[in-house]
């Protein structure tokens, strides 16, 4: 099927799509769109069911380090925040009515729940920050980066390949999880079996070093020819 959505259509429309479809960027975990931080390109804040902040960052193939590092700047910046300037965050953005964390996480996650009020209270709102990375296709080199903030670095990172088919009145989403969740390799065990690597001990995520790592990674590594498409056609 011919793609009538274009780079421009998709960042319009993506906030709206997670809204309506919590799982549709991370099919294990139901997340809530929040609003977009900026224009073109910008984060997407979101929540999950555990209250940890996702940022859902667009790449294109023009400034994919750059974006890589905005988005990585933002979730350190978030993860300072106390709650009540977080809280006054999602309340300016566009989209949330002037909604608090809560209230976003009330409506998404507990409206049908009688104890909603009572499991509410048990929410540790930005715990953590996830960050999704999503494009219509990632190089090798992208693909790399991202493997290797995720399983070197600890940084919580995703990449989720989105692509959109279909007139406007009959879009078919399609996506798929390149890196993220059960993304390490299986080794052989002494026994025989297969197992997974011991993952390395959590360390506290410095968050520069991972920004100039992710950049210094894109600019120098090879290019793959063999895979050389745009990240995402601007």
């Amino acid at each position: 099927m011919q793609d009538f959505v274009d780079a421009a259509g998709i960042d319009a429309r993506l906030c709206g799509w997670v809204e309506e479809h919590p799982t549709l960027l991370l099919e294990r975990d139901a997340i809530a769109a929040i609003g977009a931080l900026r224009g073109r390109g910008s984060p997407i804040l979101a929540l999950d069911e555990r209250g940890a902040i996702v940022i859902v960052q667009r790449l294109y193939s023009d400034d994919a380090p750059a974006a890589i590092g905005e988005a990585l700047a933002e979730a350190a910046r978030i993860d300072s925040m106390p709650f009540a300037e977080l809280d006054d965050l999602a309340r300016r953005l566009d989209g949330t009515g002037g909604r608090g964390l809560r209230a976003i996480y009330h409506d998404a996650f507990l409206a049908a729940r009688p104890d909603a009020e009572r499991a509410l209270e048990r929410i540790a709102f930005n715990s953590r920050q996830r960050v999704v990375f999503v494009a219509t296709a990632f190089t090798a080199q992208c693909e790399r980066t991202l493997r290797y903030l995720r399983f070197a670095c600890g940084a919580d990172a995703y990449a989720v390949q989105i692509n959109v088919y279909g007139p406007p009145a009959e879009l078919t989403i399609e996506t798929r999880l390149v890196v993220g969740f059960d993304g390490l390799p299986k080794v052989p065990s002494p026994g025989g079996a297969s197992a997974w690597p011991r993952r390395p001990a959590p360390q506290p995520l410095d968050t520069a070093a991972v920004v100039e790592a992710a950049v210094r990674l894109l600019r120098t590594t090879p290019r793959d020819d063999t895979n050389s498409g745009d990240l995402l056609a601007a």
